[in-house]
């Protein structure tokens, strides 16, 4: 890329250690860093680890208030638009009224607003205060429909819970793949046996699932459902952190599933473990499309999806998608521990959709209008 610079804001950095959002933005940052693109990023965590996490890709973050408190982060970001010529402000978003920052774009008359929908509903455990979110999710996509101009999704149930009906209707969005890099998760059977060695699960049946500890990803459920299952054969790898945690912790404790159940944290080596699973197991509550769940499918893994995520995410024939039901689960998952793990072209054309060199013709397509 030669010519004028081109600057980018991208918002919303969270934390950048399980956030399926912060993956993809610093897929897209690696995609198009070049010393004639400018990137900022928006966040409200700003850390000495976030910071460092960028050094690599010479972009700066920008500290934002939260949104709880959305008139000084309005006016931050007005402040944002007026010391910086940007040609693309690119919100990635899970909820219509986190538009703060949309509706700044619009007012500073940002060429070319994108928004991007990652969710199909709002993380909260508390069923009344869920129901509040998601009317107020109701109201603001027919206000950030007119203060973008460029709408994407995850899925096109992503792009319906964030979208008004004409934008749904009409077309007007399209979907971004939430890619991954394959070669990191397809096949190894090297790696599979050092880590069933080190892990000491040579003999078992390895159930496992990768996700933020909070009521989207309904790891309770997991809890319940190998309680039903041969204590002797099945064990449970739980890959992961967050607010439910402790929660998750407390319970295993109850019910006496600490031999079952091993919970491994955050880690650095998702794609090795992968290779030791036998089966993946995601009961998601809602879910816009699940990188994770890509993920597993590349390694070839039977998979079992809760049919609360679009079945867009079932692109392979080891997947499937139930009700939240222990008793269909466990079923399923006797039949499955005999399935053959797919590799090679056995995975099928679908999901090479989701291989990285897709999304990245996919981002170039997004910036050109501002380099032609």
């Amino acid at each position: 890329m030669r010519g004028r610079i081109l600057r980018i804001l991208i918002g919303y950095f969270i934390d950048g250690k399980h956030s399926g959002i912060d993956k993809y933005i610093l897929s897209f940052i690696n995609t198009i860093k070049s010393e004639d693109v400018y990137i900022d990023v928006l966040t409200s965590n700003s850390n000495q680890e976030i910071m460092d996490q960028y050094v690599k890709y010479n972009v700066s973050t920008i500290k934002i208030p939260r949104l709880r408190n959305p008139y000084k982060q309005y006016k931050k970001m007005n402040a944002i638009f007026k010391e910086n010529l940007y040609d693309i402000a690119y919100f990635n978003i899970s909820e219509a009224f986190n538009a703060v920052g949309i509706y700044s774009a619009y007012k500073n008359k940002i060429k070319k607003i994108i928004v991007h929908s990652h969710a199909s509903d709002v993380d909260v455990r508390n069923s009344a205060k869920r129901f509040i979110l998601q009317k107020l999710n109701q109201f603001f996509k027919s206000k950030i429909a007119k203060w973008g101009n460029t709408f994407l999704a995850c899925s096109k149930k992503a792009a319906q819970w964030l979208y008004p009906k004409r934008i749904i209707q009409n077309n007007e969005y399209e979907i971004i793949y939430n890619a991954i890099d394959d070669r990191k998760f397809k096949y190894n059977e090297e790696i599979r046996e050092k880590k069933r060695k080190e892990l000491k699960l040579e003999d078992k049946v390895i159930l496992g699932h990768v996700g933020n500890f909070c009521y989207q990803k309904n790891q309770e459920f997991l809890v319940e459902l190998i309680n039903k299952l041969d204590k002797n054969k099945y064990h449970m790898l739980l890959i992961g952190v967050g607010n439910d945690f402790e929660m998750i912790k407390d319970k295993i404790d109850k019910m006496n599933l600490n031999k079952n159940i091993t919970l491994l944290g955050l880690r650095k080596d998702v794609n090795e473990l992968m290779q030791a699973f036998d089966i993946f197991l995601l009961p998601s509550n809602f879910e816009g499309l699940p990188i994770v769940g890509v993920e597993a499918e590349t390694a070839g893994l039977p998979c079992i999806f809760s049919d609360k995520i679009t079945d867009e995410i079932l692109l392979t024939e080891n997947s499937i998608s139930l009700p939240l039901d222990t008793e269909k689960w466990k079923e399923k998952i006797e039949e499955f521990t005999t399935k053959k793990r797919l590799t090679g072209e056995e995975l099928g054309e679908k999901i090479e959709n989701y291989y990285l060199e897709n999304q990245k013709r996919q981002f170039w397509d997004l910036i050109k209008f501002a380099i032609s």
